[in-house]
């Protein structure tokens, strides 16, 4: 006849009750949801707008970024569409130096949903970041008022300097129905130039042809 140590025996009635208080604690496990902290934004974090998955954008530059280059656009301004593929160039050509490059939606009009389409119909908008319904600080910061518009910032100082450079981004357009075939002045990529370069950027020959930038209430 076999024997069991006293202390490894544990009478039937007891072991179903432990069974059953782990599956019971089991079963709470898999049908509780796991809290997940939202991310916190310290209270006097700078918001400048949304990026285009609604999310809060505070911070327009990334590690490596030296010039921060703010085109200010409007999904309904055709000036500004038709500078978009030139934007996208401009972006590929000047992200080695360090120059981040942003299409900022300042209208009312252009809500999360219309700049989605927009891309849609412009492949070349959804090759850059995108700042939405931007804060009108910021706007005031730059100190633009039609669309097309770029405004140059440092990257660590959009909001605590002024704005080091703000202007058309080429010649192209003499007036709102008038244009040249090609452009003969590259303001916005002569400005970037020279501020990789250390110097203060010349201001525009002329300002810049496009849509008015509506107020938001």
């Amino acid at each position: 006849m076999s024997h069991v140590a006293h202390s490894q025996w544990i009478p039937a009635c007891s072991r179903r009750s432990v069974i059953a208080l782990f599956a019971a604690g089991l079963g709470s496990l898999l049908i509780t949801p796991i809290a997940i902290a939202p991310i916190a934004i310290a209270e006097d974090t700078f918001i400048y707008g949304k990026d285009i998955d609604g999310r809060d954008t505070t911070s327009l530059a990334s590690r490596d970024t030296r010039y921060i280059a703010s085109i200010f656009v409007a999904t309904d301004c055709p000036i500004s569409n038709r500078y978009l593929p030139l934007l996208a160039q401009l972006s590929h050509q000047f992200a080695p130096r360090g120059v981040r490059f942003w299409l900022v939606y300042p209208n009312p009009g252009d809500t999360i949903s219309a700049v989605r389409a927009h891309q849609s119909q412009y492949p070349a908008a959804a090759s850059l970041p995108q700042l939405i319904a931007p804060d009108t600080r910021f706007l005031a910061q730059a100190h633009v008022h039609v669309t097309p518009e770029a405004a140059i910032f440092p990257s660590d100082a959009v909001m605590t300097h002024p704005v080091l450079w703000h202007g058309r981004i080429d010649d192209r357009y003499l007036t709102f129905g008038t244009q040249r075939t090609a452009a003969t002045r590259h303001d916005l990529a002569d400005a970037l130039n020279a501020a990789l370069v250390g110097r203060q950027p010349a201001p525009p020959a002329a300002p810049p042809v496009g849509c008015a930038i509506v107020p938001r209430s």
